[in-house]
């Protein structure tokens, strides 16, 4: 049996993939693994680019399976994950991730030795190789109305600190998506990612599902993997608005209404008033008042691409 099956995908990030995917093969030692691309409906030629690159490494356990539908983050993981061999670990990790540790080893042995754990994660760090906080509090009406600070003021060791250098591990809620190493045996007992996901949220989701079976999540700060954010997702109203979606889905699944209503007139009262300042954000109020119900996803405008 294979030690780990690798799952990124690519959405115009051709150059972005062959970098991370080139760091795993340089840097990776001591483990077996696969590597699984995903496109997820890329323009025709930055697929082609990924396509005949990829064909140049002649990586016999590399696997490139190309989506004709932008399906997300979940979505699109869960499509590379169907294409993996039987293995005893799942990493799932952005194309926008270079490895700058041999990071695999040291998590598969921290999962070997910590049974009441799921999932994993090194430390990130930027572009420029400095700190970048990997840990993070569930999303929920309490941390969008009180801030991850006043949280973290409030209650210190239920809250630890996101913007703190740690030298030990350190259980959290949840570590960033950008970097998930997870048992596999766990990742199926949950059901993997959620459909109803299409960006932003999935791994806050995907560690509160565990913690209700009883598995914790985990970063190991001893290793650190370097993350170049944003780079297939570009800031835009329509962005922020998926973001809202996916967030008050996630709070009503995990919360439940009364949460939910609390936070749909916070940011009620919050977007009528940036409104009055900044009309472009009339797109927020609207979908506010009208339940940021899940229809008006980004998920539901995407075409297939027939190239």
């Amino acid at each position: 049996m294979l030690d780990l099956s690798i799952v990124t995908i690519n959405y115009n990030t051709s150059e972005a993939t062959l970098d991370c995917i080139k760091s795993i093969v340089a840097i990776t030692t001591k483990v077996n693994y696969e590597i699984v691309v995903v496109d997820n409906a890329s323009n025709e030629q930055d697929f082609l680019n990924l396509k005949s690159k990829l064909e140049l490494l002649n990586l016999p356990y590399l696997k490139l399976k190309r989506s004709n539908l932008n399906t997300g983050f979940g979505t699109g993981n869960m499509i590379g994950y169907a294409e993996t061999n039987p293995s005893k670990y799942i990493c799932f990790i952005n194309s926008d991730v270079e490895l700058i540790d041999d990071s695999f080893p040291v998590l598969k042995t921290y999962l070997d030795e910590h049974q009441d754990v799921a999932v994993v994660s090194p430390q990130s760090v930027n572009e420029h190789l400095a700190f970048v906080p990997t840990i993070d509090h569930f999303a929920s009406w309490q941390r969008e109305i009180f801030t991850r600070k006043g949280l973290e003021l409030v209650n210190k060791n239920r809250f630890p600190k996101r913007k703190k250098t740690y030298s030990a591990p350190i259980v959290a809620d949840f570590i960033a998506g950008s970097f998930m190493f997870i048992r596999r045996s766990d990742f199926d007992q949950i059901g993997g990612f959620d459909p109803n996901i299409f960006l932003y949220y999935e791994e806050t989701d995907i560690s509160r599902r565990l913690k209700k079976i009883g598995k914790n999540t985990v970063l190991v700060p001893t290793i650190e993997y370097k993350h170049i954010h944003g780079l297939s997702t570009e800031k835009s109203v329509g962005i922020k608005l998926e973001q809202k979606l996916s967030l008050l889905y996630v709070v009503h699944k995990h919360q439940g209404w009364l949460a939910y209503k609390i936070l749909l007139i916070y940011f009620g009262i919050k977007y009528f008033f940036s409104t009055l300042i900044n009309p472009k954000k009339w797109p927020l109020l609207k979908a506010t008042l009208m339940g940021m119900p899940l229809h008006l996803s980004l998920k539901q405008k995407q075409k297939i691409n027939s190239n």
